[in-house]
């Protein structure tokens, strides 16, 4: 036997024994279905590790496995069940100004962070100009925001870092922001 030939029949083997990966076990599953050699290969391996299985006294899962186990699915649930969503059409908008709004998604009150949406009406200029106690991130979701002469689109992110003074905000298009900031 020689190069494919070769992996062909240590793939067969190893199917047989549960080696693969899923992935592969799965690929190798749908080359059996379409190629009958291959499954006949599979076959002959199975008839021929059969023995070795027969021969072997079974062996008792450790004691505390079904614990260890269900605890591992009891995390996995309370892991998923402390996840938050907030979905599109729930939380409260709330106007800053005419054309600039907020609606905030999380508060972390013990670090003095939270995360927001700010959207800007086409052609608003917001007029809050300050400076950050902490640092100001910004990534744009849709639409074109600029502060100063830096104009940022779809996909851009800004950082104002602690110290930093940025002046009004300004959107020509309008825009959706996700803003991580200190607390005010």
């Amino acid at each position: 036997m020689k190069g494919q030939d070769q992996d062909r029949d240590m793939t067969a083997a190893a199917y047989a024994i549960g080696l693969l990966s899923d992935e592969t076990y799965d690929a190798a599953a749908a080359t059996a279905r379409e190629d009958r050699q291959f499954a006949d290969e599979i076959a002959a391996w199975e008839q021929r590790l059969a023995p070795l299985a027969g021969g072997l006294a079974p062996v008792p899962p450790p004691a505390d496995m079904l614990a260890k186990i269900e605890a591992r699915l009891d995390a996995e649930t309370r892991d998923s069940l402390n996840c938050r969503v907030t979905r599109a059409d729930e939380g409260q908008w709330v106007e800053l100004e005419p054309g600039v709004r907020i609606k905030v998604l999380h508060r972390k009150p013990e670090i003095g962070r939270q995360t927001y949406l700010l959207e800007l009406a086409a052609g608003a200029t917001s007029t809050l100009s300050h400076d950050h106690d902490d640092d100001e991130e910004c990534f744009v979701v849709s639409g074109d925001i600029a502060f100063g002469d830096t104009l940022l689109g779809p996909g851009d992110y800004h950082l104002a870092p602690k110290g930093a003074l940025h002046g009004k905000a300004r959107s020509s298009r309008g825009c959706v922001c996700v803003i991580v900031a200190a607390m005010n």
